[in-house]
């Protein structure tokens, strides 16, 4: 059958397609011929032909395009239903459908899996996709596609070919919604266990994996698969949408209590971050409430898996029994996931994969993986590693015969099998005996050579599985005061060695026992290193030993390795014998300690200058007994005060635990052997010094404080007799030598205004004539000064000025600065400009509209105070005020000409500096100091003009005296310039503000104590 652009030589290409099929084809293989032509057949027999295509079993469908003959199409196909048209061969795509319709319907009574079927609901079942073989001799199939992908599962019998159950959509229904089944996928996976127990029966499991979008699975009676009995859904923290709940499920009893438990996963499961990681849930069974009822509690938690929760990895794609890998009675599991990577460097691993094995015990299947296998590490390139799992049913195949199941794993896009051979145990016996196990402290540090106790560890080895007289390279280390991690508060160490490790590198262990010797010292200077009560003695001393096979053994291909569930290390502990006459060895001691001051105790405040002040604290301890004092420490607290000198030989500086105001000393013992152990009787006398120039620098304490106590840091086993005595305590008052003094000035320091009733209604410029334009900008300038000789450190600043009348605006703050900087902080927040008026003309600025109260609402009086109008403040603080240092605050206002309509207006207004030091510890007393500055604003009233009288003045005679008057003036201003009377005031002070500044700056400032 084919065409020339012109016609369809049909009947010859009927006479071709009979030898079109294989002979391989099996005998009832459905054949189907598709004819497709666009017009009539030049051959004569071509009906003939088809009739005869058609008695050799070949269906045929006949496709018409544009002008083709309908008789001839009916006389080629099977019947009128297989005679399909389209308008041209570009439109062939359109009639898809419809001829897979017609395919359906031909072939469906011939497709696997349904024999015995009168529909077509089985016509695409894809019967094969899962296949699973139980205990009980059933061979249980998968057909995802059946009943529109709904899926159902068979089950076959050993002594017959066709299904002898069938799960049918009516089965489906009676676990799930019914109007969820489309594309839900059952029978995508199958597996089978005994749920109820050994003597229990079996139960078939079957994941979904696309039941409502999330999965779920079936769990059914076998083998009769028409009535599930329980459907387990995913809930909680197992649901999420498009995970592939049941993906993969496994039925085995992983902790060997007889009762079959169920694995199910997801391998599109994301977490938060990333995608497709992969979970694996596992549903235990309970022996007092067996059975699948509990699965399907929400409240029942599962144990996941996550593998290494690597994105894109897709764990638990396969599950499968691994067999007992490690022959301990318990089987092994092993997951896959095909897709983990990618590796970096190496493009061609991004979808290399890696299978994680998890090792059973009594305990079941923990989350942590034993070993995890990547695919790249075997072969490269190699993908999809893990994408499949083959193991001999449920005991795993034995490739070698060495006792240990071995594991078939695919990478199927590499087309690759690979054998993983398991790897021989070798278990091992260890014991350990200490001699002594008790340590005495002054036997220790008092013997020749310092050898307190010997730890015996003895050791052997052999193979699982086949025992066999062989020796193997062992690793065996042991960890001295393994309790304590910090290496140097080790207080054991090894005989003639200086560390707590000593590491024999290739010992030959075989079934023979093989011992080694660890002989441990104590390490003095750190027995009473730990902290309070953690002390030298409350830790037990422990010796960890550990081994394994040395790594280049182990290194070996299918060397044999340890069983990894069980510990390689021994630990033994010793005790600590102290000497002491106490019940249980308890140390009974009394320390106490007497301080002399060189610093006069005293109500009166110490007054600290710039001159170098020492205070010496000489400190006698003593030990009244009866037992030894072990790791004696005296702890000294002096605040504010740092230490700058320790002078004694019986006490030595703890740098470690130090600081300058928190010293840590330890007594030192001219006698004992142990360093810090005060026998009874014992005294100490030293003294600490401390430089109170420390203090006068910072200017900050308010008091000198010094405390002490001397304790015994030995822990629990030691006890102090008396309290009160072990303690002392100085306090006394200071101030500091410092004072401030303070200067403010205005200008203008009086103005005057005309006040134009001016009709405009809003303003959005300082610079605008209703304010007054540039003729009543108003500075206030003040200076903060310290005159020494020590720092002021820090003093609290409010600034204050007249900002309303009742509501209306008064002095308004547009400008403010306190500096420098690093001696003068302020809160301005919505105070200085307040209305976010523009500076001047030519910026943008927020606009304000006007009141003007009538003359007879404002009543300001000749000096304003904060009772009669509206004051506004900012709060500052100065600090680090060093000797002969100043502060210098300036403020900026407008005058709001609008608010004053008072007649014949004279009033003062002000703004105020208030420093308050009375809770500063300064000398002399810290008294409140407050600074003004005034600017007398006046209405400016012209005058009125003289009337009547005038006609007949003489205004030549009045112009002349004029003139003589001014003349005569002159000659006297200058006759007084000459004598001096005209000396610069200004000039004085300038120089006198200069000489106490101590520098040549100009300061516009007067400044007044």
């Amino acid at each position: 059958m084919w065409n020339d652009g012109r016609r369809t030589y049909t009947g010859r290409g009927i006479r071709k397609g009979r030898n079109m099929f294989s002979n391989q084809l099996r005998a009832d293989s459905t054949r189907l011929m598709i004819v497709i032509t666009d017009g009539k057949s030049t051959e004569d027999d071509t009906v003939f032909q088809a009739n005869k295509t058609r008695n050799l079993g070949i269906r045929i469908v006949a496709v018409g395009v544009a002008n083709s003959n309908l008789k001839e199409l009916q006389g080629i196909a099977d019947s009128n239903a297989m005679v399909l048209f389209t308008d041209n061969f570009d439109n062939l795509a359109s009639i898809v459908r419809e001829l897979q319709n017609v395919i359906n319907e031909t072939v469906s009574g011939n497709l696997e899996g349904t024999d015995g079927n009168s529909t077509n609901e089985f016509s695409q079942c894809q019967l094969g996709f899962s296949a699973h073989y139980s205990e009980d001799s059933s061979l249980f199939v998968g057909a995802v596609g059946s009943f529109d992908r709904a899926g159902s599962l068979a089950s076959y019998q050993q002594d017959s070919s066709n299904y002898v159950g069938l799960l049918s959509s009516a089965g489906l229904e009676k676990v799930v919604n019914a109007s969820s089944l489309r594309e839900s996928y059952a029978g995508y996976s199958v597996s089978s266990g005994k749920f109820f127990g050994v003597s229990g029966s079996e139960f078939v499991v079957s994941g979904t994996p696309r039941y409502e979008s999330r999965g779920t699975v079936l769990i059914m009676s076998s083998p009769d698969l028409s009535d599930p009995s329980f459907s387990v859904h995913p809930y909680g923290e197992m649901w999420q949408l498009g995970a592939y709940f049941g993906h993969s499920v496994l039925g085995v009893d992983l902790n060997n209590d007889g009762f079959d438990d169920l694995m199910v996963s997801a391998p599109l499961y994301s977490h938060q971050a990333g995608y497709d990681h992969g979970r694996v849930f596992v549903f235990m069974n309970d022996p007092k409430n067996p059975g699948p009822e509990s699965w399907t509690n929400p409240m029942y938690k599962p144990l996941i898996l996550y593998g290494s929760a690597t994105s894109g990895g897709r764990f638990g794609s396969t599950i499968e029994i691994a067999g007992d890998l490690d022959n301990n009675g318990y089987k092994d599991i092993i997951v896959g996931a095909p897709l983990e990577g990618p590796l970096s460097g190496d493009s061609t691993s991004q979808n290399s994969g890696a299978v994680y094995v998890y090792y059973l015990s009594s305990d079941g299947i923990s989350d942590l993986h034993r070993q995890r296998i990547l695919g790249s590490d075997l072969h490269s390139p190699l993908l999809r590693f893990g994408g499949s799992v083959a193991t001999s049913n449920r005991l795993g195949y034995d490739i070698n015969d060495d006792g240990y199941p071995d594991v078939m794993v695919g990478a199927p896009s590499s087309d690759s099998l690979l054998l993983l051979r398991s790897r021989p145990i070798v278990d091992v016996s260890t014991s350990m005996t200490l001699n002594p196990d008790e340590i005495d402290v002054i036997d220790c540090v008092t013997r020749p050579g310092g050898l307190c106790s010997t730890a015996r560890f003895c050791i052997t080895a052999a193979y699982r599985v086949n025992p066999a007289l062989q020796q193997f390279p062992f690793e065996i280390t042991a960890n001295l005061d393994a309790r304590i991690s910090n290496p140097f508060s080790k207080r054991l160490l090894i005989v003639g060695k200086d560390t707590h490790l000593q590491t024999n590198s290739s010992v030959q262990v075989g079934q023979s026992e093989v011992c080694l010797d660890f002989q441990m010292l104590l390490n003095v200077r750190a027995l009473g290193k730990l902290g309070i009560g953690a002390g030298g003695f409350d830790i037990k001393p422990t010796i960890n030993v550990t081994y394994q096979l040395i790594p280049d053994f182990q290194a070996v291909s299918f060397s044999p390795v340890l069983d990894r569930f069980t510990n390689s290390y021994l630990a033994y502990d010793w005790s600590f014998q102290t000497g002491c006459t106490g019940n249980g060895g308890i140390c009974n001691h009394d320390l106490s300690v007497v301080a002399i001051y060189s610093l006069e105790s005293s109500n009166d405040e110490l007054i600290l200058t710039d001159r170098s002040q020492i205070v010496s604290v000489n400190i006698l301890i003593r030990n009244a007994g009866p037992d030894y004092s072990y790791f004696t420490k005296i702890n000294i607290t002096s605040g504010a005060l740092p230490r700058s000198k320790v002078i004694g030989d019986c006490v030595r500086l703890s740098a470690d635990d130090s600081t300058p105001s928190f010293t840590v000393l330890e007594y030192v013992s001219a006698s004992a052997g142990l360093e810090d152990l005060m026998l009874f009787g014992a005294e100490c006398n030293f003294t600490l010094e401390f430089d109170l120039g420390f203090m006068a620098d910072k200017a900050v304490a308010d008091e000198i404080e010094i405390t002490g106590v001397v304790y015994s840091n030995a822990g629990s086993v030691s006890s102090e007799i008396n309290t009160e005595n072990n303690k002392f305590r100085f306090q006394r008052l200071v101030a500091y030598s410092a004072s401030l003094i303070y200067g403010s000035s205005a200008s203008p320091d009086e103005f005057f205004f005309n006040r134009t009733m001016s009709l405009e209604s809003s303003v959005t410029s300082l610079t605008s004539p209703v304010l007054g334009g540039s003729l009543t900008d108003v500075r206030h300038s003040h200076a903060i000064t310290s005159t020494g000789p020590l720092m002021v450190a820090i003093a609290p600043m409010k600034f204050t000025w007249p900002g309303a009348y009742e509501f209306l605006p008064l002095f308004y703050l547009y400008q403010f600065n306190c500096e420098p900087a690093e001696r003068c902080t302020c809160d301005t927040t919505g105070k200085v400009n307040s209305l976010q008026l523009s500076l001047d003309n030519k910026t943008e600025g927020a606009t304000v509209e006007l009141e003007y109260p009538q003359p007879s609402d404002v009543n300001l009086p000749l000096e304003l105070t904060c009772d009669d109008v509206t004051c506004g403040t900012i709060t500052c603080t100065i600090q680090n005020m060093t000797s002969h240092r100043t502060v210098y605050v300036t403020a900026s206002f407008k005058v709001w000409l609008p608010t004053l309509t008072q007649p014949n207006l004279h009033t003062k207004m002000f703004s105020d500096v208030t420093v308050d030091t009375t809770a500063l510890p300064l000398n002399p007393e810290g008294v409140i100091f407050t600074k003004r500055a005034t600017t007398t604003v006046r209405e400016f009233v012209p005058p009125e003009p003289i009337s009547g009288g005038n006609e007949g003045s003489d205004i030549g005679a009045i112009i002349g005296g004029v003139l003589g008057g001014i003349a005569l003036l002159c000659i006297i201003v200058i006759v007084l310039w000459k004598v001096g009377f005209f000396k610069s005031k200004y000039g004085e002070r300038t120089r006198e503000a200069r000489e106490m500044e101590g520098n040549n700056e100009p300061s516009p400032y007067e400044v007044a104590e």
